[in-house]
């Protein structure tokens, strides 16, 4: 904490119980410096401390928004698997016989849907990935925020 001008702060009378009057003393001594510094060095760090704890607090919010972020991310990708399936279930998708035919069509189903799923996994490499979308998210913050949070 800086010291100011002793004209620029004005005096304020407060109770102090005797035993934390000694500890002030005793911190006093220590440190070479009088009372009233004392007194104004812990009230400064006490009420510091509950800005910190805004900080904290803050810090985690942000970690809250980066996980339901990873998870708006999850179901996305949920999203496009479906969509991009939809169309080839339902222009592929023949009623299903009750006869032997059944167990050929279904194995031709198995292998058609791998088919979809390579083809999937291609059109996702066109997509960024959530930790390209999370850095490309952190070089648009300014300057100045990234400095204010250090």
């Amino acid at each position: 904490m800086e010291e100011k001008n002793s004209a620029a702060m004005e005096i304020k009378s407060v109770r102090i119980p005797s035993e934390i009057l000694a500890l002030i003393k005793i911190k006093a001594i220590q440190q070479k410096c009088d009372d009233s510094y004392i007194i104004r060095e812990a009230l400064y760090l006490y009420l510091k401390q509950d800005i910190d704890s805004a900080s904290l607090s803050q810090a985690s919010l942000q970690n809250m928004r980066n996980d339901i972020s990873f998870i708006e991310h999850k179901v996305d990708v949920l999203t496009r698997l479906f969509i991009f399936w939809l169309p080839y279930f339902f222009a592929t998708s023949p009623e299903l016989p009750q006869s032997e035919e059944r167990k050929t069509m279904i194995d031709r189903a198995k292998t058609r849907t791998n088919s979809m799923l390579d083809q999937f996994k291609k059109d996702l490499k066109n997509v960024p990935s959530f930790l390209e979308s999370l850095l490309a998210d952190y070089t648009e913050i300014p300057e100045a925020e990234i400095e204010g949070k250090r």
